[in-house]
């Protein structure tokens, strides 16, 4: 099975898409794995980049007062926990090559297409000249 990013992934946020890119790259990875040990390193990469995403998305979130951020954060809270336990599975080797495929590419076209499409649409439709460098920037 193959996984390929496709633009209608895109949310229009240009960090967003490219740590998308990056997690579907971590997803490519796994599925092309075929042993335990190389499929948990390509697991922990994936639980160490989809961290990072959401970290990113969480903090966008809260800049713009996104209205379904609790809803939003579950399911970011929700997702670590089953990718974490994922991961143990691997170690253990409980799972089947099915299961991988499964998993790593429903949860992840799954919460694209529903969670993060919310998203996309909210932040374009109430600031439609949003981009990274304004986020750092009231940071800074």
């Amino acid at each position: 099975m193959k996984l390929d990013w496709k633009d209608t992934y895109k949310t229009g946020d240009a960090e967003i898409d490219a740590q998308h890119k990056g997690l579907f790259e971590d997803v490519a990875k796994i599925l092309a794995t075929k042993d335990r040990d190389s499929l948990l390193l390509c697991t922990m990469a994936l639980v160490r980049d989809t961290r990072a995403h959401f970290e990113y998305e969480e903090k966008v979130m809260r800049r713009i007062a996104y209205p379904q951020v609790a809803e939003h954060f579950k399911d970011h809270t929700d997702l670590m926990a089953k990718i974490t336990a994922f991961a143990e599975n691997i170690a253990n080797d409980t799972l089947s090559h099915a299961d991988v495929e499964e998993f790593v590419t429903g949860w992840l076209v799954g919460h694209i297409k529903s969670f993060d499409a919310k998203l996309a649409t909210h932040i374009w439709s109430f600031y439609p000249n949003w981009n990274y460098a304004l986020l750092e920037a009231k940071d800074a």
